[in-house]
């Protein structure tokens, strides 16, 4: 099984916003500490509980996890859950035994119609800073067993990762107001859903996409993937191509659901 990259989180499609949060971005040999002291002097963008903010979260949540645990965020992702998971090829890194395995990620090329090598972070050892928005590799098979854990409410081939009720707080919609929604990459990219803690969530079915509950994140190498506990499903699309699968991923997440005859 090839392993793929799941996707990187961005910054905030805001201009102003970008602006000011480009100073603080993660680079290859920037610590967790570096990019606390430089965020910390960053002064508030809104009232707490005003706005939502993308990905930037997700960053300290991974330093505020390594530092309560004691040990690197990939460590820690490691032991509590790609292990006990048996997923064998997660990581930030693909050792070189692996490489050979690892898959290209393209973008579009000079030309219409054409794609070409996307040189992205170096894999060929472990990162200095742990991104806790984004950054791991995978496979499909490890993928579906965590996506699996999930769907199952936290648990899957005799191994519990979760509590039910954990995972029933991971997957409510908490952006309920408007405010909230139109803070993202585009306004309209919440219109039919919300955020739970780190997942979209399906607020309203649109044609034959995912159920109202369903919850999912997708990458910016065209990854996806969705957990439907109203259809037991899992969808899993581990497109290799910088910013995003174009219409070939809405057409094969339709013909997906389309295939659902009971």
């Amino acid at each position: 099984m090839g392993i793929g990259h799941t996707g990187y989180a961005g910054i905030p499609g805001d201009v102003p916003i970008a602006k000011a949060f480009a100073g603080v971005q993660t680079g290859p040999a920037q610590t967790a500490d570096d990019y606390m002291s430089r965020l910390g002097r960053l002064p508030l963008l809104t009232e707490p509980g005003e706005r939502f903010l993308y990905n930037t979260p997700s960053l300290v949540m991974g330093v505020l996890v390594s530092r309560a645990s004691g040990m690197p965020l990939d460590q820690f992702l490691e032991a509590r859950i790609f292990k006990p998971l048996g997923m064998v090829d997660t990581g930030f890194w693909v050792p070189g035994h692996k490489r050979p395995r690892l898959a290209t990620v393209y973008q579009r090329g000079p030309k219409p119609g054409t794609l070409v090598r996307s040189e992205g972070r170096p894999l060929s050892e472990p990162p200095v800073f742990p991104s806790g928005s984004g950054g791991l590799v995978s496979t499909v098979d490890d993928y579906l067993k965590f996506a699996r854990m999930m769907l199952h409410n936290g648990q899957v081939d005799g191994v519990r990762l979760l509590s039910r009720k954990s995972v029933e707080l991971m997957t409510q919609d908490y952006l309920t107001g408007l405010p909230y929604k139109q803070f993202f990459i585009r306004d309209t990219f919440f219109h039919d859903a919300g955020f739970g803690f780190g997942l979209q969530v399906q607020t309203k079915r649109v044609g034959l996409g995912p159920s109202v509950g369903a919850y999912w994140w997708a990458g910016a190498t065209g990854v996806s993937w969705i957990a439907d506990p109203a259809e037991d499903l899992i969808y899993l699309r581990m497109i290799q191509k910088l910013n995003g699968s174009g219409n070939f991923g809405d057409e094969f997440q339709t013909a997906v659901y389309q295939a659902i005859i009971d």
